[in-house]
């Protein structure tokens, strides 16, 4: 019976993908922005409550307690944020006809800081992506114990084929079966499980009062994931393409409040299993070892458990795709040639079919090479955690300039250059030392720095400067 679940799970996966082969690349890449509010929901779920931040949530909540709600918390206000500000996103892509984060990035702040940004994204999502390969390879171990990176390599690679043949109109119809399944799961069975298993939570006394005060993982971090974790939806090239997709702003903004009503339960139910997991297995390797024991220890049931563990799977895989997805277009759609050839596409209402079918083949060509160097960043960092939090912590430092791009009305190129720059080298220069609180002094300091330079520059008439000077500050 389990082979037979087995099987299943990845055909009906390569059948989407064979479905959406033939697809346009405007369907490809942004979905004919027809994406409808229940898609757009199941889509923007399926990425930020599946994907490695299942595991992620539960490796925080075993090491610091209720931290792993405290970043929920952030991540619901994140959302309703993105709600709010969706429809002037949309509206601003309109009007200045651009079609990714970074078109957005090279209007507001210029093509020298558009580079910058380029690179730290490309790092925060190689970081992001090899997070769900870590995660779906410490789920499929489960089944079989098999060497951890021969099936890193195997669940890899048919997440990488799946991308490259299905677009992100194919991810979003795979999205809303993922995110059912996985909520269907959670909540008949993993959830009946934990309520059980720990005596209605009576077990949870056992726990030291630091992890029900999130305080875990200290006082610092846990008011920097408060305020900033989900500031990151704000800065994430993957949720603009959703914004993008959309068929209307007000798909937009209901669908990013919808989500925000969703997302907190998910996360505090991710954060006691790994408080449970505590009382249980209190001596585990967090990173590699805490969702196989506890999906072991309440499902004994070799068919339960396969069930579990490919609905979880399936939830990252959704993740999984979607990133790689918006890295590939993004690198084809940014190309100092290619983003030419696809703006003069892109003009032309995708109606050039000949241009759009090339266009197309080096997205998925790309899709295949980032992906793979995804896969050797996993290799080299296979804790889930850390790579969450380099992602994440990354993702941040482009705070400052997004804000300033989306609220000031002449924003300074030399501002976003230098205050993205400052907070890389901060970011870089304190991660080997504190991976959990780089992101505090990067993001700070990347403030500092874009708000001391628009206030250089507006004081010398440079305000808005030209590009070619956007490294002069005075």
């Amino acid at each position: 019976m389990e082979q037979v679940i087995i099987i299943a799970f990845f055909a009906a996966f390569l059948l989407v993908a064979i479905k959406h082969y033939r697809s346009t690349l405007y369907e490809y890449a942004l979905a004919s922005e027809s994406v409808t509010l229940f898609q757009l929901v199941c889509t923007i779920l399926a990425t930020y409550i599946g994907g490695g931040l299942v595991l992620g949530i539960i490796n925080f909540g075993y090491k610091g307690g209720m931290v792993g709600f405290v970043i929920g918390v952030s991540y619901t206000l994140g959302f309703v944020l993105a709600g709010v500000l969706a429809p002037t996103i949309k509206g601003l892509a309109s009007r200045g006809h651009f079609v990714s984060f970074h078109d957005f990035v090279e209007s507001t702040h210029g093509s020298v800081c558009k580079r910058l940004v380029v690179l730290v994204n490309f790092v925060v999502f190689f970081f992001f992506l090899a997070a769900q390969f870590v995660a779906l390879a410490t789920l499929l171990n489960v089944l079989y114990g098999a060497h951890f990176y021969v099936v890193l390599v195997l669940g890899s690679v048919f997440l990488i084929a799946y991308t490259a043949i299905s677009g992100l109109k194919g991810v979003i119809a795979t999205d809303i079966v993922q995110i059912m399944i996985l909520s269907g799961v959670m909540l008949l069975l993993v959830l009946p499980a934990l309520v059980m298993k720990s005596d209605w939570f009576r077990t949870f006394g056992e726990l030291p009062a630091e992890h029900f005060t999130g305080l875990g993982m200290g006082a610092v971090f846990a008011i920097g994931a408060l305020l900033f974790s989900g500031l990151s939806i704000l800065v994430r090239i993957d949720a603009w393409q959703r914004i993008f997709a959309a068929e209307s702003a007000h798909t937009c903004r209901k669908a990013f409040f919808i989500s925000a009503a969703v997302i907190a339960p998910f996360f505090l139910l991710y954060t006691l299993l790994g408080m449970h997991a505590k009382v249980v297995f209190p001596d585990l390797d967090a990173d590699a070892q805490t969702v196989p024991s506890l999906l072991k220890y309440y499902f004994p049931n070799r068919v339960l458990l396969v069930v579990a563990i490919c609905s979880i799977a399936a939830a990252i895989i959704s993740s999984g795709d979607s990133l790689l997805n918006v890295l590939a277009v993004n690198v084809v759609r940014d190309g100092k040639r290619w983003g030419g050839e696809w703006k003069t596409v892109a003009d032309g209402k995708y109606r050039d079919t000949k241009k759009g079918a090339v266009l197309k083949r080096r997205v998925v060509v790309f899709t295949i090479i980032l992906g793979s160097v995804a896969l050797l960043v996993a290799i080299c960092v296979p804790n889930l955690v850390h790579l969450i939090i380099g992602a994440t912590s990354g993702l941040l430092i482009l705070l400052p300039m997004v804000v300033g791009g989306l609220t000031l009305q002449r924003p300074s190129c030399a501002a976003g250059t230098w205050s993205v720059g400052a907070g890389l080298a901060t970011l870089i220069g304190l991660f080997y030392f504190a991976p959990t609180l780089a992101f505090v002094p990067a993001l700070l300091l990347a403030c500092l720095v874009y708000v001391t330079v628009t206030r250089l520059q507006r004081e010398s008439g440079k305000e808005g400067y030209s590009d070619d000077a956007s490294l002069d500050v005075l």
